[in-house]
């Protein structure tokens, strides 16, 4: 369990209590029986292959943490405890976040959730115990930074990510140097949407952890949004050709065809993210304009798709 972030005091970090074995000891979670029945978000984001997460209640800053999750332990003990801490901040009110799918999407779509911490909350949860709501939360972007290195471990087949530490020290100073020049490149667009959230009590689920997972993955699905980019892959990938005027159209149909409450880019906007979308690809070598018609360059019919 990480310990809250320290105060900075003249020069000197003021920490919490330590126990008699020397490790920093959590604090309990706050208590707050004013406000309403806490809001689990659960959250994550489909084509852009990452999680993300948003959440909001009655959580004081100096309380803002994260659950030290050791995927490869098997020590009871701490499993045990990691259970007890997420029962104590769920019964406190504090409002936690979960990533359901637990990892990367090497595809961009949406994986198969992962039940451990979601298990912790909702198998020590009683009946008499306060409600809890779970808020599905939908994220997705124009561009994922890494989306190469996980594209080229899907097809591997593995979840090895190795990228080089001289490629990712470049881009850092690459970007710094841009913004010195004022000549800065943004990574596109992102959208977030809320669902239906899901009453604990109210869905007569308190003990089935598979049925609430199922079920807010389901919302999540249901709300994703979509925004210009995908939609512009999907033309491109057609086979057809696509001149410099016709793109915004052929987005126009293909976001009419999305239901309102995913659709991301409506009216102005649309032609404004549609531009900018051209331009992204365009920098990234991914597509060319050649004699007024757009063409994806060999090799990079994965990072559309």
């Amino acid at each position: 369990v990480t310990p809250p972030p320290t105060r900075q005091t003249r020069g000197r970090s003021r920490r919490s209590p330590r126990g008699r074995c020397g490790k920093y000891q959590a604090p309990a979670p706050p208590k707050c029986k004013s406000c309403a029945p806490e809001a689990l978000a659960c959250t994550t984001r489909a084509s852009s292959g990452r999680t993300a997460t948003s959440s909001s209640g009655c959580l004081p800053p100096a309380a803002y943490g994260c659950f030290a999750a050791r995927r490869r332990s098997r020590g009871a003990l701490y499993r045990k405890v990691l259970a007890r801490y997420v029962y104590m901040a769920t019964q406190g009110g504090v409002t936690q976040a979960i990533f359901p799918e637990g990892g990367l999407s090497l595809t961009g779509a949406l994986q198969e959730p992962k039940m451990g911490l979601l298990s912790y909350v909702i198998e020590a949860h009683e009946p008499e115990d306060r409600d809890i709501v779970f808020v599905p939360v939908a994220t997705n972007y124009d561009r994922v930074l890494e989306d190469r290195v996980l594209i080229a471990a899907g097809k591997r087949g593995d979840r090895r990510f190795g990228a080089k530490i001289s490629v990712v020290v470049f881009a850092f100073f690459k970007k710094f140097w841009q913004r010195l020049r004022g000549k800065d490149t943004r990574f596109g667009t992102a959208a977030v949407t809320f669902g239906e959230p899901l009453s604990l009590h109210e869905s007569h689920l308190e003990n089935d952890v598979e049925g609430v997972s199922t079920e807010m993955m389901r919302r999540i699905a249901a709300m994703m949004p979509v925004l210009a980019v995908p939609l512009m892959s999907r033309a491109l990938l057609s086979g057809r050709d696509i001149s410099e005027g016709e793109m915004l159209n052929l987005v126009r149909g293909l976001l009419d065809q999305v239901p309102e409450a995913n659709q991301a880019s409506v009216g102005e906007a649309l032609e404004e993210d549609v531009a900018r979308g051209l331009r992204g690809l365009r920098r990234r070598k991914i597509i060319r304009l050649e004699q007024g018609v757009w063409r994806i360059l060999p090799g990079q019919e994965d990072i559309l798709g």
